[in-house]
């Protein structure tokens, strides 16, 4: 993979890891800092931590605590290929890489390397080390991911002229993806415990689209809410 392609989204990562190992030292919970901080150190949080999950290394004090927490995935090589793709995606789909992040076959390496990493997140759940519903919602992002970096187009097409410009409505987008996790969210709200170390990357996810998408009186960004004031009281624990 080449530097250039990697710089980016590893300098982010180590940004995180500051903003974390300085909350670490005023003994601040990183977690929380992350659920209400702005989108802009959100990003650099969610990035620390999914670093952090990709070398599979997630102290005790950040990843949380219960028998199908993060022991459940962490080391576990599946979820590092999944953690590592996740962050690259993120940045490519995020406009953090510039509008040509790839050639074409860097392009098919990264949706190859995204459709792959669902195959891990059902083997995960197959192995008893992820909840279906966890495991159903991760595949969602990866799937979201997957079509944001299908929208960026590859250096060979710099020059080109001719193409099709893509519609892009951020608050329909937004309330459209907040509406399909909804089911998931609902159910592991009503779980009795949860796996964090992946739950806290996916809920960062849908509070950014619930920023984008806007008004609470919409009955769903309401429930939406609801659901993750209740995970996150479950990742707390």
């Amino acid at each position: 993979m080449p530097a250039r392609t990697l710089l980016p989204g590893l300098l982010l990562g180590l940004l995180g890891l500051l903003v974390i190992a300085w909350l670490v030292l005023r003994r601040r919970d990183v977690h929380q800092a992350a659920h209400h901080a702005s989108a802009w150190r959100q990003r650099l949080l969610v990035a620390g931590l999914t670093l952090l999950a990709a070398v599979g290394y997630m102290p005790a004090s950040l990843a949380g605590k219960g028998p199908t927490g993060p022991a459940a995935v962490k080391g576990n090589k599946g979820w590092r290929r999944i953690a590592a793709v996740w962050q690259e995606a993120e940045a490519i789909a995020s406009g953090t890489r510039g509008s040509y992040p790839f050639d074409r076959a860097g392009k098919k390496r990264v949706l190859d390397e995204l459709a792959a990493a669902e195959g891990l997140a059902d083997a995960l759940a197959r192995e008893g080390k992820l909840q279906p519903a966890t495991a159903a919602l991760l595949k969602l992002e990866l799937q979201y991911l997957a079509r944001g970096v299908t929208s960026k187009r590859p250096t060979e097409m710099k020059n080109a002229t001719c193409y099709k410009p893509m519609l892009h409505r951020p608050a329909q987008d937004a309330l459209r993806r907040i509406e399909q996790r909804l089911p998931l969210l609902e159910k592991l709200a009503r779980s009795r415990r949860v796996q964090a170390a992946v739950l806290r990357t996916a809920v960062a996810a849908v509070e950014r689209d619930l920023k984008v998408a806007g008004s609470d009186k919409k009955p769903v960004v309401r429930r939406t809410r609801a659901s993750l004031a209740k995970i996150k009281k479950l990742l707390s624990r």
